[in-house]
């Protein structure tokens, strides 16, 4: 079947959420988990330099420029939603950036 192609990004992008947010390393394979609660936003400091990536939770975050690009009435079966931006994290999580993704402070 032609007409499809795929997107692995080579930046992610970490939305954020609230105190109930779920944020843990897998006790099986020891995969960083992050699922945003509540109101979702990124982090000022801690944005890609992509205009297109992936966040952990399967989302694909693209910057106003690229956005500002795109068809949007083309785009029928896509929700674009605008996503805030943070100075600093109010999840009280301590995430940093690692090689490939992102992990919890105190398991460096």
């Amino acid at each position: 079947m032609s007409g499809y192609s795929s997107f692995r990004g080579k930046e992610l992008a970490l939305i954020r959420g609230n105190d109930t947010s779920i944020c843990r390393h897998c006790d099986e394979c020891g995969a960083f988990i992050y699922f945003p609660m509540g109101r979702e936003y990124l982090v000022a400091d801690c944005l890609p330099q992509a205009p297109l990536c992936e966040s952990p939770i399967i989302q694909l975050v693209i910057n106003d420029q690229l956005r500002g690009r795109l068809d949007i009435k083309q785009l029928k079966k896509v929700h674009l939603a605008k996503i805030s931006l943070a100075g600093s994290p109010s999840d009280h999580h301590d995430v940093r950036r690692c090689q490939g993704g992102f992990k919890l402070r105190e398991d460096s």
